[in-house]
């Protein structure tokens, strides 16, 4: 439901693969209705993999687990990959239904949405397991980014609360792997794992100015996010993101352009330490919007 006043903001992608310019065109439409006759207000859940990494000339398959923070009815799912992705599959997660297989796409652009019929009702904790399959054709990583020269790992799906004349408010990043090779949203199974003492120690080296002493912020990153922090301080495309957001200049769009595969990782790092390090931390700039389509 939309009202006055109101703005619609559209992310599109287009790929030209021609040597010939093109006109790109798309279109949203409005359909009205007698307010009398809206029985539920139907919401979009995103649920985020940044971690997926394709080395080039390689193939790269990666899991996710999302679950719901309050009761819904499901009406459909949709995938979004871009033109490397291939097999696409989705199973119940949590719940009596747990393990089960729901859907397997093969095609990026025409098998992109499973629909439920009748609407099925997932009860909160319940969610969707999801695996997105790549195969990188090109000479550079393919990472979560914000370009068609980039890739994506989403699922979305259309909600409703059955209990209430509200859209529900969920969403998920996946911002860890664990051991299993399983992602998982920040807060979930005990979160980001402590990074070994010997990248704790080299994040506090590294960024200590010569015979400082670390901030309890400074410490508490390290001790939490040593791992992911080096990794992306370390990054081509990461490294500039961090660093813009760091410094405080609020004026970050530019650099995400030019750095767009590094977005997936900057938003594991800003993930990392906004759930370990909030209360050490006093908020400022940061990458945690970084990117989202």
């Amino acid at each position: 439901m939309y009202y006055g006043g109101q703005r619609i903001v559209f992310d599109y992608h287009f790929l030209n693969t021609s040597k010939d310019s093109i006109e790109a065109r798309s279109a949203f439409n409005l359909h009205l209705t007698d307010e009398a006759h809206v029985q539920h207000l139907a919401g979009g859940i995103g649920f985020y993999n940044w971690t997926i990494d394709t080395p080039p000339g390689k193939q790269g398959a990666f899991t996710a687990e999302c679950h719901f923070g309050s009761d819904v009815m499901t009406g459909g799912l949709t995938r979004h990959t871009h033109r490397w992705g291939t097999d696409y599959s989705v199973w119940y997660s949590g719940g009596p239904n747990d393990g089960e297989h729901l859907w397997t796409s093969h095609d990026w652009e025409n098998d992109t949405s499973f629909p439920f019929d009748p609407p099925v009702a997932m009860n909160a904790g319940e969610g969707f397991k999801f695996e997105c399959d790549y195969t990188n054709t090109e000479d550079y990583d393919l990472r979560f980014g914000t370009k068609a020269s980039d890739e994506m790992c989403i699922l979305f799906g259309l909600v409703w609360d059955p209990n209430a004349f509200a859209a529900p408010s969920e969403g998920c990043d996946v911002t860890w792997v664990d051991s299993n090779g399983v992602g998982h949203p920040a807060t979930d199974d005990g979160g980001f794992p402590t990074p070994p003492a010997a990248d704790a120690s080299l994040c506090l080296a590294a960024a200590t100015p010569s015979g400082g002493t670390a901030d309890v912020c400074l410490t508490c990153k390290c001790d939490s996010c040593a791992t992911v922090l080096i990794k992306c301080k370390t990054d081509a495309e990461c490294g500039p993101i961090i660093d813009c957001y760091q410094h405080g200049s609020g004026m970050c769009e530019p650099v995400i352009d030019a750095h767009s595969s590094g977005v997936g990782l900057a938003k594991q790092v800003s993930a990392c330490i906004g759930s370990k390090c909030a209360s050490a931390c006093p908020r400022g700039p940061s990458a945690a919007d970084a990117g989202t389509p």
